[in-house]
């Protein structure tokens, strides 16, 4: 009788036990799981800020690994359930199409190679892709006749209005080409030190009239700020000397002497 009592208890007991065990097993196994995802893991938090941060400033991705891509990435080699991460990659996609879009739209066909290439590698849907693929074919096929128009602008003897006509032209397909940049920029720079030496010569007219038609090709040339406020001192000294010349006028006329007085009107 003692017998099958004892094994009528061991039965139960037996299940108690294992049930305990199982939970046990369960709570040690998932410790690191849990810990994990409790308490935070600075690194992993510093790589969060910083992939943040270079989203914030436009920097989407980068070969020394300080982009955004980058840093989501490492983020989620860690830990691929990590939310915030995957989230952030998702921004960085969005990001890129709308890069694609603004440099298409500005014919910056390097950027818009380069975003497209980081939306499409971050799995974004064909029906973003396709059109702005399509559209950066027509631009590059545009551009392909880039090459006989920058020859033409540097053919000896072209005139310096018709070169800078036809590096408008390649500018206008593809804005980053940089023969085209470095052809008009050469250009305006000559042209801006013609401008000062008509300054020096007092020609402050013809000077105004070549430092507008640069700023109007190239409102960010280097050479350009330096000519621009030497004009303005020239000016200056220009609406003095010629507020002079009225009030000498007028006394000029009011003496009788006209012939005088209109030579200083002139002025």
């Amino acid at each position: 009788m003692r017998d099958g009592w004892a094994d009528g208890w061991r039965g139960p007991r037996m299940g108690w036990l294992m049930a305990v065990a199982l939970v046990i097993l369960v709570l040690v196994a998932g410790r690191s799981w849990l810990s994990e995802r409790l308490v935070p893991d600075p690194r992993m938090n510093r790589q969060l800020e910083q992939a943040q941060a270079a989203l914030k400033a436009g920097r989407l991705s980068a070969s020394d690994g300080t982009g955004a891509r980058e840093l989501f990435e490492s983020v989620l080699a860690s830990d691929p359930d990590q939310m915030q991460a995957r989230q952030g990659l998702l921004t960085v996609r969005e990001a890129a199409i709308e890069r694609t879009q603004s440099s298409l739209a500005a014919h910056r066909l390097a950027q818009a190679r380069d975003s497209l290439a980081l939306a499409a590698a971050l799995s974004a849907p064909q029906v973003q892709l396709q059109p702005l693929q399509a559209r950066l074919r027509d631009l590059q096929e545009a551009s392909s006749d880039t090459r006989g128009l920058l020859a033409q602008a540097s053919a000896p003897g072209v005139a310096e209005a018709k070169a800078l006509s036809l590096y408008r032209q390649v500018l206008a397909v593809d804005a980053d080409n940089a023969a085209a940049i470095e052809g008009r920029d050469l250009l305006l720079s000559s042209q801006l030190v013609r401008a000062e030496s008509l300054l020096s010569a007092g020609k402050i007219r013809e000077a105004r009239a070549i430092v507008d038609t640069v700023k109007a090709e190239d409102p960010a040339h280097l050479d350009l700020p330096p000519v621009e406020a030497r004009l303005g001192e020239a000016l200056a000294a220009l609406q003095v000397r010629q507020a002079r010349e009225l009030v000498q006028a007028l006394r000029d006329e009011k003496a009788g002497l006209l012939e005088r007085a209109a030579a200083r009107y002139l002025v």
